[in-house]
């Protein structure tokens, strides 16, 4: 697969990557604060964390086209691999919570197949964190990547990201 490395990236398309960084990283905190209060305080929002992950995690798809086609100048094979590892994990972990939402699935069998699709999702952070850092496009801190791929530093990538993706 050829690609024109001199092309510049969408405008549209980096915008909707900004503007879904925003969003997920607004759900995530939603995401984040069920998953304590369902820990901390044995309250009945472990349901309400599986929403906001799938909100989260459906509004995140724009990012990995956006993060592509910025990346992609600077590492070709590496943002194409992160590409195609990131989606395919988002989505599973999408479909996943959704069948577990909706009691398709149970827990006991949904949660070894969503562990592995939240791993491809945490290797697509990693990978994007070595091409951005390298390139100066995303944050340098590889610790902020591996914690957003672990969710609770989610909202603080996903913030630095939208920004400088609109800036962009």
């Amino acid at each position: 697969m050829s690609f024109n490395h001199a092309a510049r990236p969408s405008a549209g398309l980096i915008r909707a990557a900004a503007w879904s960084a925003y969003g997920s990283g607004i759900a995530s905190i939603f995401g984040i604060a069920f998953l304590l209060a369902f820990f901390v305080l044995g309250a009945p929002t472990g349901r309400l964390n599986d929403i906001a992950v799938i909100v989260q995690y459906s509004m995140m798809l724009p990012i990995p086209f956006g993060l592509f086609q910025i990346l992609r100048p600077y590492h070709p094979n590496l943002s194409l691999a992160a590409l195609l590892i990131g989606i395919p994990g988002m989505l599973a972990v999408v479909i996943l919570q959704i069948l577990l939402v909706t009691d398709i699935l149970p827990f006991a069998n949904q949660i070894v197949p969503v562990v592995l699709a939240f791993l491809l999702v945490l290797v697509w952070f990693i990978v994007n964190g070595f091409s951005g850092r390298t390139s100066e496009k995303l944050p340098g801190s590889m610790l902020l990547h591996v914690l957003a791929g672990l969710y609770i530093g989610y909202p603080f990538w996903a913030f630095s990201v939208g920004r400088r993706l609109r800036s962009y």
